[in-house]
């Protein structure tokens, strides 16, 4: 088996949170011979960091070539900082693995998202893993939640009430990330995610530890956030499945800080 690597050039994601397509707005072209996507890293850079701003985004791969579904991830998280110089901690890229079968020839959009607005644009771009055999595992899909605001309290918040998942039949893992709003000394997040559910057989409840992010202390505080840390579950579900999805603080906090979670399902 021989592997290769596409690669989606750095693209700005701009000022806001609107969807753009990497590699400088151009697709991707599967090389003759491929006979499988066997993953995607996303990474995401700070330009200029601005204090008090995080960089948070996530990609996505379509294609109007292959049937691709859901096909959604968290790209590495970069935790906010505190005073008007400090150097920003880039998060370590995460692989999210997803088999998909291919013929070559095809043609890919992988597309990026901010879901903070930064006041000086991020850079994104991505890596395509790419194999001459056919998958052997099914599909990987995945699917991100509403980012939310998790207030200051050491409780559960709801991120997203009612959230649908539809098309699969095994929940393969979960994860979650939580970055600083306005920072503070001394006020490291620390959190854990949870999904409920009713159509997951059977109904455990599913409860996930988050990465935290370290405290700073001092006028210059640059949080240190080591990446996204997959869940492992594998519990079997309905082709439809409604999810209530949360986070818990497990600390009170003095500002409260932004998280989100995810689902990858087959």
């Amino acid at each position: 088996m021989a592997q290769g690597i596409k690669k989606a050039t750095y693209t700005s994601l701009t000022t806001g949170i609107t969807e753009q397509t990497l590699n400088g707005g151009n697709d991707i072209t599967i090389p003759k011979g491929i006979k499988q996507i066997v993953g995607i890293e996303p990474i995401v850079v700070p330009v200029t960091p601005t204090a008090n701003e995080s960089v948070l985004a996530k990609v996505k791969l379509t294609s109007t070539d292959i049937a691709l579904y859901n096909c959604e991830f968290l790209a590495n998280p970069s935790a906010a900082i505190l005073g008007a110089t400090g150097q920003m901690h880039v998060a370590k890229s995460k692989f999210w693995p997803l088999y998909v079968p291919v013929n070559g020839g095809e043609k890919v959009q992988i597309k990026g998202t901010a879901l903070v607005a930064n006041s000086v644009a991020p850079l994104m771009g991505a890596n395509l893993y790419l194999s001459d055999q056919p998958p052997i595992l099914p599909q990987r899909k995945g699917k991100i939640g509403t980012l939310t605001t998790m207030g200051t309290a050491a409780a559960k918040v709801v991120t997203d009430a009612a959230f649908q998942v539809t098309g699969g039949s095994i929940l393969e893992s979960v994860y979650g990330a939580v970055v600083p709003t306005t920072v503070a000394a001394s006020n490291p997040i620390i959190a854990s995610g949870n999904v409920i559910s009713s159509d997951l057989l059977p109904p455990f409840p599913i409860e996930f530890p988050i990465t935290p992010v370290g405290a700073g202390l001092g006028a210059l505080i640059a949080p240190t956030h080591d990446g996204i840390v997959e869940a492992d579950i594998a519990i079997a579900m309905a082709s439809t499945t409604n999810m209530e999805l949360s986070i818990t603080m497990e600390r009170a906090v003095s500002v409260a800080p932004n998280g989100v979670v995810g689902v990858v399902y087959v």
